[in-house]
């Protein structure tokens, strides 16, 4: 029954991309720059409110359909709480990963249930050991707005242990 519930507090739209607009000019240059994100664990893409990050990466994202995997997270302020971000995480995942096994799904809601401290670490590995089994291709995390959540908050933990342990894949 706890899933059903988890199901219906997803916010579907925050974790597709962003449809590019219609008539957005092709930017070569970014793109190749973006795509060599690959050769990194973490890329940054900063700029100022309205220079085109989010409609760049959706660009990226929808036009390398087949060479490499994206998944999306638009991130909310309301989105610092562990529990809430963990669940659309995990969802972004399997969005992008539909092989991917309900045990991190099942970690989540053990913690939720128990509530102990640090619960998420244990989500957080079981996702690792998923993304580790099943990732077989370049994937990249497009954490959108990432700058609304604290600093302090917890998702910045979970963030940092996720891209720390995560497969050489991930991006």
């Amino acid at each position: 029954m706890q899933r059903m519930y988890q199901q219906s507090i997803i916010v579907r739209t925050k974790l597709v991309p962003p449809r590019p607009p219609q008539h957005t000019l092709p930017r070569e240059r970014l793109t190749r720059r973006l795509l060599e994100a690959q050769n990194h664990r973490l890329t940054i893409v900063q700029a100022g409110t309205g220079y085109g990050k989010s409609t760049a990466l959706a660009t990226l994202a929808s036009s390398q359909q087949e060479a490499l995997r994206f998944v999306w997270y638009r991130l909310e302020a309301e989105d610092g709480d562990a529990q809430p971000f963990l669940l659309h995480l995990l969802h972004g995942f399997g969005i992008a990963l539909p092989n991917l096994s309900d045990a991190p799904l099942a970690a989540l809601e053990a913690w939720g249930q128990q509530r102990q401290q640090p619960g998420w670490t244990a989500v957080v590995d079981s996702l690792i050991n998923e993304l580790a089994r099943e990732l077989e291709q370049p994937t990249f995390l497009v954490l959108d707005d990432v700058h609304l959540i604290n600093e302090s908050s917890e998702p910045i933990r979970i963030l940092d242990r996720l891209i720390g342990l995560a497969p050489d894949n991930l991006h």
